[in-house]
């Protein structure tokens, strides 16, 4: 073999190297850049879906109703009964609170900046239910109120309701705890 033609082969084989390097490497883009886009879409669905979003500070109804300026404009995860109707929307403290309606022991609920369906809904599904609400708490006594009037809501009330769910009464056992026996 001349060495001109061992010259024209190495220089093929190098050629054919660099061509593989670079297909690998087109190939390692390619995947860094799909990986790439994974990791944005799913923390665009956690955004979305709340998972990475603002979260709301849980707080009890009694502390709502005992220290309401400390929560005046503060957006609240609340857990309570709830009675839905017109112009008697609360959130009480149990159901015979509700049953007597004992306002004393409620906060008023608002539902002029809820989606209409999503309160068609939850009016149809929640009524007379625990439940899990997420929303901004008003105080009356300090300010009057996003409307600028006297709500006529003694312990203050939820506006800007963006979530209403049942409330798990019994929480799921966690894995590999047994379950208590009764009379034990």
């Amino acid at each position: 073999m001349s060495t001109r033609a061992v010259m024209v082969r190495q220089f093929l084989c190098n050629r054919e190297q660099e061509g593989n390097v670079r297909s690998r490497s087109k190939r390692t883009m390619g995947t860094t850049g799909k990986l790439v886009a994974a990791c944005v879409i799913c923390v665009s669905v956690l955004v979305a879906t709340n998972g990475w979003a603002f979260q709301r500070e849980p707080v009890s109804l009694v502390s709502l109703i005992a220290e309401p300026e400390r929560y005046d404009g503060k957006d609240v995860s609340v857990t309570g009964y709830v009675l839905l109707g017109f112009e008697k929307s609360h959130l009480f403290l149990s159901p015979y609170d509700a049953q007597e309606f004992n306002v004393d022991n409620a906060i008023g609920l608002d539902f002029r900046k809820t989606d209409k369906t999503l309160e068609r809904q939850w009016f149809a599904l929640f009524d007379h239910q625990t439940v899990d609400i997420e929303a901004t708490f008003y105080y009356p006594k300090k300010n009057a109120g996003p409307g600028g009037y006297w709500s006529g809501y003694p312990n203050g009330w939820l506006v800007n309701i963006s979530s209403m769910r049942l409330h798990d009464l019994h929480p799921l056992m966690p894995a590999g705890k047994p379950a208590p026996s009764p009379g034990k």
